[in-house]
């Protein structure tokens, strides 16, 4: 950490490190075409952070291993690992193009995880927690991961092919549990279906399409929910706290068509049944809803909601 403590000048959001962190670098070659072997290895306690903690849980040891060439403004990583305990969970190889210009560019980058030991959520934590829940270490305690993802184009906005999967995940702080979340990304571009996901008293089956270039706010079309019984009113007291502080100026999603149908809503505390809408989601965090149906105590109701979720 004291050798890591000397390169804190030259950035401008410093590394932070503590314990003994061994790495191993084997350089080879010129500036213009050289050969990278290294590896990096975090013992129990030990941890590196950037911005934020670099993931993993402290209490088991992390290896890092990465086997590189470089050539001009190119990469090309032949091997990037990353293994915890002893199995392996994360594999990266591929090339990245035009590191000299402004616009980067992935050429057949793929991320995968160990099909055979999938990553469990919780490694996550340490990373995540600091960011969405103010340092909360348990931010998921139950849930599986697993990505199979090819990458090509510019490093901000790469065209993506492959799949990113949880299952069984569990965000106790926000009462949030998802039996399954599929994102299936293809050439013409992407499918997400989620399965009971659970928000509080909130129950919903979700599917929607996302294009391929992810870019931020994500922007999803078609989105479809089915909902036995959504709560509104709860949805929007939780979603602001997710960041452990005020929502950010714009939302991480921008919804340019969906449709609900549900059983029972509650919005501003009126209890309603039976409903259909259509609604949109800008990156101004309005939720318009312009076609409205449903049953309340008073018989049979259409209409129109617009609902500031960062505001109201």
């Amino acid at each position: 950490s004291n050798d890591i403590a000397k390169f804190r000048s030259y950035s401008d959001v410093p590394l932070i490190a503590h314990g003994i962190i061994p790495i191993t670098l084997d350089l080879k070659g010129k500036p213009e075409d050289w050969l990278l072997s290294g590896r990096m290895l975090l013992e129990r306690g030990v941890y590196l952070g950037y911005i934020t903690d670099i993931g993993l849980p402290r209490d088991k040891t992390r290896l890092i291993n990465i086997e590189a060439q470089g050539k001009k403004d190119r990469i090309n990583i032949n091997k990037f690992s990353v293994d915890m305990a002893g199995i392996n969970l994360l594999n990266v190889s591929g090339t990245i193009d035009r590191l000299k210009s402004s616009k980067p560019v992935f050429r057949n980058f793929h991320i995968k995880t160990n099909t055979e030991n999938p990553m469990t959520t919780n490694v996550f934590n340490p990373s995540i927690g600091s960011v969405l829940s103010n340092g909360n270490e348990n931010f998921f305690s139950t849930g599986i991961f697993k990505i199979d993802l090819k990458l090509d184009g510019y490093v901000n906005s790469p065209d993506i092919v492959g799949n990113i999967n949880f299952q069984d995940v569990t965000i106790p702080v926000y009462q949030t549990y998802i039996q399954f979340l599929n994102l299936n990304f293809a050439d013409k571009g992407g499918k997400i279906s989620v399965r009971n996901l659970k928000i509080g008293e909130s129950i919903m089956n979700i599917e929607a399409t996302l294009d391929s270039k992810l870019g931020s706010p994500l922007c999803i079309s078609g989105l479809q929910i089915l909902a036995p019984v959504i709560n509104i009113d709860e949805i929007t007291k939780i979603v602001p706290q997710m960041s452990g502080h005020e929502p950010a100026t714009m939302p991480p999603v921008v919804i340019t068509s969906g449709s609900l149908s549900a059983g029972e809503m509650i919005i501003r505390d009126l209890i309603t049944n039976n409903i259909r809408a259509a609604f949109t989601f800008t990156p101004d965090w309005l939720l318009s809803i312009p076609r409205i149906s449903f049953n309340a105590t008073d018989g049979t109701a259409q209409g129109k909601i617009s609902y500031n979720i960062k505001t109201t």
